[in-house]
C-alpha cells in the first residue's frame, strides 16, 4: 500500500488497474496558477484489488475501512517517530475516525 499527492484536471473516481485499486482521499478544489489550470488535488492511496466493488463509494468506503486505515497510518518508521513526538495517539484516533469501523 503507498500513497500518493496528486494534481488532476478531472475530478478524481476510485479506479481499478493490475491489480491494485486507487482511492482518492482528501479531494479539494485548486485554483488555476501559473504553472497549472485549476483541477483537484487529493492523496491517492493504492490497495489490493480483491475484487471488491467499486461502483458504490460509500459502500467501498465502508468495506475496505481497515485496508485505507492502514494505508493512512503510514509506514512503521512514521509512526516510530510519532510516538517518539507524542504525537501517535493523536494521529490514530484521526485515522480512526476518518475511516470508522460500519
Amino acid at each position: 500500500m503507498t500513497t500518493k499527492l496528486v494534481f488532476s484536471d478531472n475530478k478524481p473516481v476510485i479506479c481499478r488497474l493490475q491489480g491494485r485499486i486507487f482511492v482518492p482521499i482528501d479531494i479539494k478544489d485548486v485554483d488555476a496558477t501559473k504553472e497549472r489550470a485549476a483541477g483537484y488535488m487529493y492523496t491517492l492511496f493504492v490497495i489490493n484489488d480483491h475484487h471488491q466493488q467499486i461502483d458504490d463509494h460509500d459502500k467501498f468506503m465502508r468495506e475496505n475501512y481497515s485496508e485505507l486505515r492502514r494505508a493512512r497510518y503510514g509506514d512503521v518508521g512514521d509512526q516510530l517517530d510519532m510516538m517518539f513526538h507524542g504525537t501517535w495517539t493523536d494521529h490514530v484516533e484521526k485515522v480512526k475516525n476518518e475511516f470508522p469501523k460500519p
